[in-house]
């Protein structure tokens, strides 16, 4: 799937591709803030063109902001056996240190692939870091599909 990268229909927010296939960095709107009807229809517009948005420069976004803006693109999935945070089912907390000895994801897969119908995607929200590492990285599945 050959990707647009043309950046001239978004007037509220800056969509930056992030690679050639996959991916752009959106800048020029605040989560936590909440968005406007007009700043959701190019975020939705940009995600439907490169599938991953990163969000760049944000402050915390608080839970039930977090909810709404997922809510923004369809109903959301609850996870049936993950640890949710306190008040905010809808939300699959992770706690990671560097003593644990497993970490969500460390491995290669797809959100909750066991699912008839998964999910459309997954919002993530980083609080702390590793100095290296610690990536989620991506796969275009459209291009490996096309590819076969």
């Amino acid at each position: 799937m050959a990707v647009d990268t043309n950046t001239e229909d978004f007037k509220l927010i800056t969509v930056t591709p992030f690679a050639p296939n996959l991916g752009a960095e959106i800048r020029g709107v605040q989560l936590a803030n909440g968005v406007s009807d007009a700043e959701f229809a190019e975020i939705h517009r940009a995600f439907l063109r490169h599938q991953v948005l990163f969000f760049k420069d944000q402050d915390e976004i608080p839970p039930a902001q977090h909810i709404s803006f997922g809510k923004g693109f369809g109903p959301l999935h609850f996870h049936p056996a993950a640890p949710t945070m306190e008040g905010f089912p809808e939300i699959f907390e992770i706690h990671v240190t560097r003593n644990s000895k497993v970490a969500n994801g460390e491995h290669w897969h797809s959100d909750v692939s066991c699912d008839k119908e998964p999910p459309l995607g997954t919002m993530l929200q980083l609080h702390i870091l590793p100095e290296c590492g610690g990536d989620t990285m991506f796969s275009d599945m459209y291009a490996a599909y096309d590819d076969l």
